[in-house]
């Protein structure tokens, strides 16, 4: 009835698909913000997501050129 469960860490890279491209992220924090962000920015709002910042979403996705993103999170 038991059940194993075995992980690798990893020191990265870290990647995220994002707007059709493959993107190495420097940490796992920013491949999160970095879909986050696209996803923000798809759906017009952050919603109950109290947790997150639409400033750290827009400097994560301008530091991996989704200037696009940014700027629709700004606009938000």
């Amino acid at each position: 009835m038991g059940s194993s469960v075995s992980s690798e860490r990893t020191s990265g890279p870290y990647t995220t698909e994002v707007d059709g491209r493959t993107v190495k992220c420097d940490s796992l924090s920013d491949a999160l913000a970095l879909k986050v962000a696209e996803l923000t920015a798809a759906a017009g709002g952050i919603g109950p997501a109290e947790n997150l910042k639409p400033q750290q979403l827009i400097a994560v996705a301008r530091k991996y050129g989704f200037d696009a993103i940014a700027d629709k999170i700004e606009k938000l």
